[in-house]
């Protein structure tokens, strides 16, 4: 019956759900904007302290620390090409936070701990030895899509389209912010998914830096999921404009 509300499934937390629409609702977000304005000290971070300079010290020095929920097994092959290539160094995003400085993010829709849980063990690495160009900074992660992430889970299916995209479009930006513009946002994109991704596989992304137009305002970026084989499963462009410049006015 449209509107009513249904029991969870079994070993899901039990929520109070409010009948009345299809689903039922929540009260938990009811008036629930805490994020939805930064303080101060979090523009005036993307202003003066978010450098790719800064980005590249502190994303560098954490790694990528231990997941419980990931999904790799020890000793993987697509880890372990990436970290035989020299320069290759592990990171996590960053963002600023509440003290004004660029902070490790450990919950996150797209990367982390959390994110395997959730279906997405996104794992990059910056290429060191492409520091200081003015294009072809490079990056390499290491993914794997559980069925949490599939279209449909127990269904014989492969990982859901907007996974595959999430991953594309976290590459593109984090070649940007660790190499190019530390507060890069994404602004556009297009993806083309070539083949079904399949699910519990570990499987490879090669993301760049194309070219920094308008006086450095606007990053182009390319990513491309494929396996070791080189089979490819999706590709993207994205481009992504430097926020903290913008705060700067212009400068």
């Amino acid at each position: 019956v449209a509107g009513a509300s249904a029991s969870p499934p079994p070993g899901s937390p039990k929520a109070e759900v409010v009948p009345g629409q299809p689903g039922g609702g929540s009260l938990a977000f009811v008036g629930n904007d805490e994020w939805s304005k930064p303080p101060p000290q979090v523009m005036n971070g993307i202003a003066n302290n978010a450098t790719i300079e800064e980005y590249q010290k502190r994303a560098l020095s954490f790694g990528i620390p231990d997941r419980p929920h990931g999904q790799f097994p020890p000793d993987d092959p697509v880890l372990a090409h990436i970290s035989n290539i020299r320069g290759m160094k592990p990171f996590q995003k960053l963002i600023v936070g509440a003290s004004g400085e660029l902070e490790l993010v450990s919950v996150s829709w797209a990367t982390g701990d959390n994110a395997a849980k959730n279906g997405i063990d996104l794992r990059y690495f910056f290429n060191t030895t492409t520091v200081g160009l003015d294009k072809g900074n490079k990056l390499m992660a290491a993914v794997r899509f559980s069925d949490n992430a599939a279209i449909a889970s127990g269904f014989w299916t492969s990982a859901h389209g907007g996974a595959v995209e999430t991953v594309l479009d976290e590459c593109t930006a984090e070649i940007c912010k660790i190499s190019q513009a530390a507060t890069g946002t994404t602004i556009s994109a297009t993806f083309s998914i070539k083949k079904p991704c399949p699910l519990n596989a570990s499987l490879l992304v090669e993301a760049s830096v194309e070219s920094v137009v308008s006086n450095g305002l606007r990053i182009n970026t390319e990513a491309t999921l494929k396996n070791l084989d080189g089979t490819v499963y999706a590709t993207a462009k994205a481009q992504l404009v430097d926020m903290a410049k913008i705060a700067r006015g212009g400068k």
